[in-house]
């Protein structure tokens, strides 16, 4: 009997253990279908019952859908008054630019009260405006955009930078509903949308004006950075030109052990969309006076089509804007079909100058950069020889 009683107090011991241990939930992930050569990026909502970190693992069945998960990215949680929240993970280590700049503004609480001041249901809702008019600025200047391969406008919480033109992002923001390929390499994605999506479609459907402005505002109480321990994001992946399907298995693990799993099927079809090329970045040119030197542009395509490269001159004799002219006495050229650029400072120029390149197809789809030209005199001028640069800088290690 007594033998008994200790089991049966082992049982109910085993029984409180395991109801109030902890439970790990993942929310279920639907059938996708995925272009080859337009990477999706599916949200991984997880939840602890107890807080604990959240790590993700994904498996594919079929070698055609590659997986991966980003690590490392910090996320962005925006509190709309009356909505609710909305978490996006940040994309800090392929457009670190445009994740740098949301991040140090939300840090200075730049966002905490300003609207969604554009809303297009079925496209995007845009907010970050201090004036609320879509023409206001941060002070704190315009940067560059900021392209990657794997981020297309192809499913619903992408979050990219709002801009006037080529190169002039900076404060304001959008979340797309739906694909919008045509904003692809045009537009500086940096997050995806992980939580909220009932959020982001309330906002999306609220009456608005003649102008896209909601008739009620709709406010960003406050927008924080923060390390997400539940959520993550999963992309997947397919070769140009591959077909065929898999089965994605996703597996949400906590501290402790203790998982949740989910699979869904993806089908593998070709991509249809021809995308733009961009340029890649380009440092500072650095040449010596009256001294020519040459460099080379780089134009990336997602389909690895051919284009062209164009100068100031170029851009002008197509109609097209030309956003800094050069100096009259640093000349440039860049060839149309190799993107070799060859630069001559005249007439003793010195200091930083800027000139504007370009990479395109079509008239209509030009991605433009900017590039600063350092001109230094030539070391004999600076009144040093290589003897005395090192008697000079043996001179100062022998002070410290």
């Amino acid at each position: 009997m007594r033998h008994v009683f200790v089991w049966l107090v082992f049982l109910a011991l085993w029984f409180v253990a395991t109801s109030c241990s902890a439970a790990v939930v993942l929310a279920p992930i639907g059938d996708v279908t995925l272009l080859a050569g337009s990477p999706l990026h599916i949200p991984l909502d997880g939840f602890s019952s107890d807080g604990q970190s959240l790590t993700f693992t994904a498996l594919s069945d079929d070698e055609v859908v590659n997986t991966f998960i980003p690590e490392a990215n910090r996320s962005l949680r925006i509190s709309v008054a009356d909505y609710g929240d909305m978490v996006f993970e940040l994309f800090e280590g392929r457009t670190p630019r445009a994740t740098q700049r949301i991040i140090a503004l939300a840090e200075d609480d730049f966002y905490d009260g300003l609207i969604f001041h554009r809303v297009i249901d079925a496209f995007v809702i845009q907010g970050g405006d201090p004036t609320g008019t879509g023409g206001g600025e941060s002070g704190w200047g315009p940067f560059d955009d900021q392209f990657h391969v794997e981020l297309q406008h192809n499913r619903s919480g992408v979050l990219a930078m709002a801009k006037a033109f080529d190169d002039t992002n900076d404060c304001q923001f959008y979340v797309a509903e739906g694909a919008q390929r045509h904003l692809d390499f045009n537009h500086s994605i940096f997050g995806q949308l992980v939580e909220g999506e009932d959020v982001r479609e309330a906002i999306s459907s609220v009456p608005v004006d003649e102008n896209y402005q909601p008739l009620q505002d709709v406010v960003m109480q406050s927008v924080d950075v923060f390390v997400d321990p539940e959520n993550a994001v999963l992309m997947l992946s397919a070769l140009e030109g591959a077909t065929g399907s898999a089965d994605v298995t996703v597996t949400a693990t906590d501290e402790g052990g203790n998982q949740a799993l989910q699979t869904f099927h993806v089908d593998v079809e070709p991509d249809t969309i021809d995308s733009d090329p961009f340029l890649a970045d380009i440092p500072e040119i650095v040449t010596y006076v009256d001294t020519p030197t040459t460099f080379q542009l780089t134009a990336i395509d997602v389909e690895g089509d051919p284009a062209y490269f164009l100068d100031e001159y170029t851009l002008d004799a197509n109609g097209l804007y030309v956003p800094v002219w050069s100096h009259p006495d640093l000349d440039y050229i860049v060839d149309f079909y190799s993107g070799e650029v060859t630069v001559t400072p005249t007439n003793g120029l010195t200091g930083v100058h800027q000139i504007t390149v370009a990479t395109g197809v079509y008239v209509d789809a030009v991605d433009y950069q900017v590039v600063s030209v350092r001109i230094i005199p030539e070391p004999a001028t600076l009144g040093l020889t290589v003897a005395g640069l090192l008697l000079l800088l043996g001179g100062r290690a022998k002070r410290r």
